[in-house]
């Protein structure tokens, strides 16, 4: 009985009982990517638009497009799963293994997956920290390798001091331009930042006075003057961009090279729609006027 208490005081039992378990998961876990037949993508989410889909069929889509990819992921679960049998590579394992079981862990709930996964990527990732935990006297004798301790203390401060100035100025100049990108939002693109633009259905046209034959056009208008067509229009090929002046309540769509094709005027209807009016034609021009009707796409997000 003795022997027995000694036995369950000892920290390389508990240590062993972690880094099996964990393995012996992650085994299996990545042979399944590296056999690929995880991530596999049913056919009529293909066939779906992207504002439809869940996160589980985002997730499963993207890391299941790329097969090497999958292969990959499922190596860098496999190799570190082995490397946590043995004693003498418990520690490799266990660090090899950490990124992999905190990417799994923020992926179940940041796509929101299911219940049953997010609780099982929650017990590898705590498994993973018991490893490193029985493992920590050897952790801070590694630190303290790359750390290298011996250096001169005198020079830490000047090295902090310079180190800051250095990302302070980078920061500055890699953040400056994204934060523009972020604020670059009109009334015609709607908050394109938060996954929430607007779509520009056409519903009818008329030319001068006649009503033209009905046909599906979609336009879209994102951030850095981007425009997009679906279902071209034959007065004009598809332009790639557009100027927007909201005081004038004018529209200028170019071509790649920056030509300009067409100058509109808009009006807005509310928050349902918007008019068009141009004109088309060389010797005897006309007038063109468009309607849309104005959505906002994956406005329902939460639900999914």
């Amino acid at each position: 009985m003795q022997n027995l208490l000694q036995i369950l005081k000892q920290r390389i039992l508990y240590l062993g009982i972690c880094r099996y378990i964990l393995g012996i998961i992650m085994i299996p876990y990545g042979l399944t990517k590296i056999m690929r037949t995880q991530f596999v993508t049913d056919p009529d989410v293909w066939k779906r638009p992207l504002e439809e889909l869940s996160g589980i069929n985002l997730t499963w889509a993207f890391l299941g497009h790329s097969p090497w990819f999958t292969v990959l992921l499922g190596c860098l679960e496999f190799m570190p799963a082995l490397l946590l049998l043995f004693r003498r590579t418990t520690l490799l394992g266990a660090i090899l293994m950490l990124p992999m079981t905190l990417n799994v862990l923020f992926i179940n709930y940041a796509y929101n997956l299911w219940d049953g996964t997010k609780q099982m990527a929650i017990f590898l990732f705590v498994l993973n920290c018991l490893v490193l935990l029985y493992e920590r006297e050897r952790i801070v004798q590694l630190l303290r390798v790359i750390i290298n301790r011996t250096g001169s203390i005198k020079r830490i401060p000047l090295a902090l001091a310079l180190n800051a100035v250095v990302i302070g100025v980078v920061c500055y100049f890699a953040i400056k331009p994204l934060i523009e990108y972020r604020r670059d939002t009109n009334l015609l693109t709607g908050n394109w930042f938060n996954g929430q633009p607007i779509e520009w259905v056409l519903q009818r046209q008329m030319l001068n006075d006649s009503v033209l034959p009905s046909h599906q056009q979609k336009i879209y208008f994102g951030p850095l003057n981007q425009y997009t067509e679906l279902g071209m229009n034959h007065f004009y090929s598809s332009p790639n961009q557009y100027v927007l002046n909201a005081k004038e309540s004018s529209l200028v769509l170019k071509d790649a090279d920056g030509k300009i094709q067409f100058k509109f005027k808009y009006t807005l209807l509310g928050d349902t729609g918007m008019k068009m009016v141009t004109t088309v034609g060389s010797g005897k021009p006309s007038q063109l006027t468009q309607y849309y009707s104005r959505r906002v796409m994956h406005s329902h997000a939460e639900d999914l």
